[in-house]
């Protein structure tokens, strides 16, 4: 399988203002009966969350966002970034794919724009289990 391309490093990260994450689908079915409480159960074994954020850029930053969208992952492809809600210390990083174009704003002065970006988050921590403390050398380590 092909490396997934990261997030560029000159581009800065997501602002807190404005940083959302909420479901992207339903995951439970409700299945009602004549007697008792409706049965339920998972639609799928995994949901993509939706992801909304501002970043501000310079227009040279604009070209590079642009640039990696449309050419390096051809508007369709996952890629690298920060899982902003996980701690900075060990592994953070989540599988993205963006649901539409960036779309720009301008951000006081005419210098600095503001992006608002529409993402997909497909995994997080790398798709590993974020509560397994267990490592090469000496196996589960849970304590």
């Amino acid at each position: 399988m092909a490396e997934l391309p990261n997030w560029p490093v000159s581009l800065p990260c997501a602002l807190i203002e404005g940083y959302q994450v909420s479901p992207g689908v339903a995951n439970v079915i409700r299945t009602g009966s004549d007697t008792g409480a409706a049965r339920m159960r998972r639609r799928f074994t995994s949901v993509p969350l939706t992801v909304s954020c501002l970043i501000s850029l310079s227009r040279g930053q604009i070209q590079t966002l642009d640039d990696f969208v449309a050419i390096t992952l051809g508007d369709v492809r996952p890629f690298r970034w920060v899982d902003f809600r996980r701690p900075v210390d060990g592994v953070n990083h989540a599988v993205y794919r963006f649901l539409s174009r960036p779309s720009y704003a301008p951000s006081g002065t005419g210098n600095r724009w503001r992006a608002s970006l529409s993402l997909e988050l497909l995994t997080t921590a790398d798709g590993r289990f974020l509560l397994d403390v267990s490592d090469a050398n000496t196996g589960l380590t849970n304590t």
